[in-house]
């Protein structure tokens, strides 16, 4: 078996944030951007976790304003093991386990 590709620190960061949030969701707003409760964040983070399906759209279908995401369980699981695998990584990887 391979070791882990290590993700990016700001990644785990960045979903701890969410999860500390007090509604727990990242906000996007068109023309305003990506948010965590009042805090604005950089675009960065909020696309990678979304292209690593680690948060989910909870407020209904994608281009509907604002779009809110809350963690996964792929994105909980980051956070709680630094070397933990999302299973888009395993996925892409070609060891998914069934």
């Amino acid at each position: 078996m391979t070791p882990a590709v290590p993700l990016p620190k700001g990644l785990r960061h960045f979903l701890t944030r969410i999860a500390a949030s007090e509604d727990g969701e990242l906000v996007y707003e068109k023309g305003a951007g990506w948010w965590i409760g009042t805090e604005k964040v950089h675009g960065k983070w909020p696309r990678m976790a979304i292209s690593l399906v680690l948060v989910t759209l909870s407020s209904g279908p994608a281009g509907e304003y604002p779009e809110r995401w809350v963690l996964n369980e792929d994105g909980t699981g980051l956070i709680s093991d630094a070397r933990y695998q999302p299973k888009m990584l395993r996925i892409l990887r070609g060891r998914e386990v069934r």
